[in-house]
């Protein structure tokens, strides 16, 4: 999977999509929902840990230090990525 190759420079591989991804399919159904396909939350675990890729170069620019971008994905997406 090519967003791997953009992720891994950032510390992201894809043990921590899978992380996000089960948890928000697993939160869709303790909500009561009927979980999309585990595919769909994949990808959109995908595109925001692409996203804050964005957010993390435009924070450094602007401030002395930032959040790592694997932070960023457990503080947005709600999920521990700091444990193994």
């Amino acid at each position: 999977m090519s967003y791997l190759d953009d992720l891994k420079e950032f510390r992201i591989d894809q043990t921590d999509i899978d992380r996000v991804a089960d948890t928000w399919r697993e939160r869709a159904r303790t909500m009561g929902e009927t979980p999309h396909p585990a595919a769909v939350y994949q990808t959109a675990a995908a595109d925001l840990a692409l996203g804050l890729i964005d957010l993390h170069r435009e924070t450094t620019a602007q401030m002395p230090t930032d959040h790592s971008v694997k932070n960023w994905l457990g503080i947005v997406s709600g999920v521990d990525l700091t444990t193994g």
